[in-house]
């Protein structure tokens, strides 16, 4: 019954850990304590008013605007760098970047900025954040935008 229970609380501890970082200890009794810390998700597409907030509340953010440069000089976020994500220097111009800093990006409605934070993950970025909506979304929270 005891190696029943033990082996079922190892798979439970196993099957719960997927996601997180574990830590081992001993306890005094000689038996193994795993405690699993949830990690920071790597991608994620948040809203225009929590992108906003991070920007502001962050300063080692770098924030990339992957529209084509037209669509960048009519309007763009406040701080953002243009690197079109249609360009074939995208690669290049992104591998300039510091991978283990916070990187957004944002695009017109967020199907480019998609595509460009998949590429980011590949390209080993720890911590990226999409504009759920790009500056259409942003636009419509009526968030400051500048020329």
């Amino acid at each position: 019954m005891k190696v029943l229970s033990a082996v079922l609380l190892t798979i439970s501890i196993i099957a719960s850990s997927c996601d997180g970082k574990k830590t081992t200890s001993q306890t005094t009794s000689d038996e193994k304590v795993v405690v699993v810390t949830p990690q920071k998700e790597t991608l994620a597409v948040i809203d225009a008013a929590s992108f906003q907030n991070d920007l502001a509340s962050k300063s080692d953010i770098q924030l990339v605007d992957v529209r084509t440069p037209a669509e960048y000089a009519e309007s763009h976020l406040k701080g953002a760098i243009n690197y079109s994500v249609t360009e074939p220097t995208f690669q290049e111009k992104v591998s300039q970047l510091d991978t283990n800093k916070p990187i957004y990006v944002y695009c017109k409605s967020g199907g480019r900025s998609g595509r460009a934070s998949e590429q980011l993950k590949q390209f080993g970025f720890t911590e990226i954040r999409d504009l759920q909506g790009g500056i259409t979304a942003w636009n419509a929270a009526k968030l400051p935008t500048e020329k």
